[in-house]
Order: structure tokens, then C-alpha cells, then sequence
């Protein structure tokens, strides 16, 4: 199945000679549901002119519209996401001719919350038996006996006939073998990858090779290293990547917060002409409390711009899981050459009122 990245536009175009209408069903639903019997929604579009008859659909924005990513989930090893953060589209494409309505074919696709590169044209899709979601191919984490890095990737493996064995193998720093974990292609799954284990056996670093064991193929190859902090405690940003996986950033280096409240005055009427002078004259209102953070990366490589951009459009920002948006709208590409060392700095301001006003 083609995989759609929901957040830009997919088109499906219906041009049969002669029609004068076309419609289209669509049926969504996640992994562990039954196909609807009822399509989800109905479009239809009557056609422009007797001159031009075709009609184009964009099915991505009702694919996008259920999908629900709120936070990631902690993971032991190797083990399914959520079925909320994926979704099966299939579209059933009808047109009218002669007003005799036909059906004319059905294609099942699979939605994730993505987006495409303008610059690589419309339509963009992947039908790879297994799709990486991330472009973090060289992580690293913080590591102390007293605290775990969660971080993991997304993987997602296909529904393929013949099937086929697809293996996740953990190797530690001298290239030894110590866990594998087989899933095959007999159904779909989006599955959450750590990048390291809580074993001593990865205190000195992690390499993951996802291998297709059916066909002895490597088909990604993945490396974690520990990062000894001994000065700042860092922060773990979580993020949505333009794949619509998670993605996973540690700000090793110095923190400071900020706090702001924003409020109305209103003047008071005296309670009595013999005032009590303890009351005052003016009362605040409407308190808007915020929160705001300003992290520091620490020395990245070059290509850490990559996950910069990625997190600059991402719609769903979590800090040490909480919800945050950033308040920078832009940033300066660095490079070696022009920089040396590269850090970057980002402002964050947390997601809610610190005063709880929901109603």
C-alpha cells in the first residue's frame, strides 16, 4: 500500500469520457477495527463543463482528521505504537454516465501525520515493505545509573505477500548481538524502536540494524551514543517529524526559566461611604500566568539542522512531556566552516495557563 503524508494535499483525479458527475467513499478506520460498511465521508463533484469533465479530490485532510498524536509512549524494548497515530483510507471511485452511476475501482492507502518536500512535486508516497520515520540515524542520549533515555524511532513494515521476516537486532559497542526481535509482513505494523536497552551491555553505545531476514538485506542501520552531562540536567524534547513519527532531542547544556502574568486592573466601587481604606481602589482581573524555557542544545553536528527544521513545523511539541510550542519563529543554518562549534538555543513556552481556567 501507498503510505500518504496527511498534512500535504493527495489528489485523486476521476476522468471517464462523457461522465457529468463523480463521487467518491471513503472508508477510514485504525488497526485492530473492522472495515466500516458505511463510508466515513461522501464527496462528489459534478463535472465543470461538457469541455472539461475531470474532477480532482484531496483526500489528506480527511485522513488527517483521524489522527490523534498526543504524547509518545514509553517503551521497554520493541513494541507496537498507538493505532491513532496511523490509519487505512480506502477510496472508492464512482462516475456518472448517461446518469447511470458506475463504479469504477478502489485503492486502500495508509495515512500517517506527515508532510511532503514542495520541491519533489504533488502526490508524494512510499510503498516500501518497511519505511524508517525518522532522518536521526546517529543519536545521543544522557546515560546515569540513576536515569533512562526513552527515546525510540518509528518503523513502519508493510502488509506484503510472500511474506517476509523483518528483524530488529541490537548490537553493543563490540558489535555483539544481544537482542533481536522478528515481526513478519503477514499485517502492518507501526512499531516504537528504542534506540538504546537498559542493559549494561550498551553503557558504551548501541547500533540497531533492521535487516530483512527473508532476503539477507540490511535495510537501515541506526547508532546511539551516551553523553556524559555532569553539570545540567537536560531536557528531553519529543516532537512529530515531517514522517509523522516521533522524534526525539536532548538539550544537554544550560536552562533558564522564565515567568510572565498578564492581568486587567479595574477600578473598585467603596463598599460604603465610610470605606474600609484596607480594600483599595483597583482590582486585578483575568490572569494569564505563562511558563517559558530556553534550552541549549549543546555541540551538534552539522546535519542537526535536519531535525531543527523538522521540529520548526512540527504541530506536536512535548517537553519532558509536557505540551510546549515554540515562541522562535525562525533560526540561523549553522555550519562548521562559518561557526566552529555549533549549539543552538530555542525558546519554548509551555502550552497552558499555569492558573487552571478550563471550563
Amino acid at each position: 500500500m501507498e503510505v500518504i503524508n496527511s498534512r500535504s494535499p493527495f489528489f485523486i483525479t476521476i476522468n471517464e469520457a462523457n461522465q457529468t458527475a463523480t463521487k467518491i467513499e471513503l472508508f477510514i478506520w485504525h488497526k485492530g477495527e473492522t472495515e466500516p460498511v458505511d463510508p466515513t465521508y461522501i464527496l462528489t463533484k459534478n463535472a465543470p463543463s461538457d469541455t472539461q469533465r475531470s474532477n480532482t479530490y484531496n483526500i489528506a485532510q480527511y485522513i488527517k482528521e483521524n489522527l490523534e498524536i498526543i504524547n509518545p509512549i514509553s517503551t521497554i524494548e520493541v513494541e507496537e505504537e498507538s493505532n491513532n497515530n496511523w490509519c487505512y483510507c480506502k477510496a472508492k471511485l464512482y462516475a456518472t454516465i448517461s446518469d447511470v452511476e458506475t463504479f469504477l475501482d478502489d485503492v486502500t492507502y495508509i495515512g500517517v501525520n506527515g508532510y511532503n518536500d514542495y520541491l519533489n512535486g504533488y502526490n508524494q508516497t512510499n510503498n516500501s515493505e518497511v519505511i524508517l520515520l525518522t532522518d536521526q540515524i546517529n543519536r545521543n542520549y544522557f546515560l546515569t545509573p540513576t536515569y533512562t533515555d526513552n527515546s525510540y524511532f518509528n518503523l513502519f513494515i508493510q502488509e506484503k505477500s510472500p511474506t517476509q521476516a523483518i528483524s530488529i537486532n541490537y548490537y553493543d559497542s563490540d558489535d555483539e548481538l544481544v537482542l533481536t526481535a522478528v515481526f513478519t509482513t503477514e499485517e502492518a505494523y507501526l512499531l516504537r524502536v528504542r534506540y538504546s536497552l537498559d542493559s549494561p551491555d550498551f553503557d558504551n553505545g548501541t547500533k540497531v540494524i533492521i535487516r530483512n531476514d527473508t532476503t539477507e538485506t540490511i535495510l537501515y542501520t541506526l547508532t546511539a551514543e551516551p553523553v556524559c552531562e555532569p553539570k545540567y540536567t537536560p531536557v528531553i524534547l519529543s516532537f512529530i517529524n515531517r514522517f509523522g513519527g516521533w522524534d526525539f532531542i536532548t538539550f544537554f547544556k544550560a536552562k533558564s526559566e522564565s515567568y510572565e502574568v498578564k492581568s486587567k486592573d479595574f477600578n473598585l466601587l467603596p463598599d460604603a461611604v465610610d470605606y474600609n481604606p484596607l480594600r483599595g481602589q483597583k482590582q486585578k482581573f483575568n490572569f494569564e500566568s505563562k511558563k517559558s524555557v530556553k534550552l541549549n542544545t549543546g555541540w551538534v553536528a552539522e546535519s542537526f539542522s535536519i531535525l531543527m527544521e523538522q521540529l520548526f513545523n512540527s504541530e506536536t511539541i512535548l517537553l519532558d512531556n509536557v505540551p510546549v510550542f515554540l515562541k522562535s519563529s525562525n533560526f540561523q543554518i549553522k555550519t562548521h566552516l562559518k561557526d566552529k562549534n555549533i549549539n543552538y538555543e530555542l525558546d519554548f513556552e509551555y502550552n497552558f495557563n499555569q492558573i487552571n481556567n478550563v471550563q
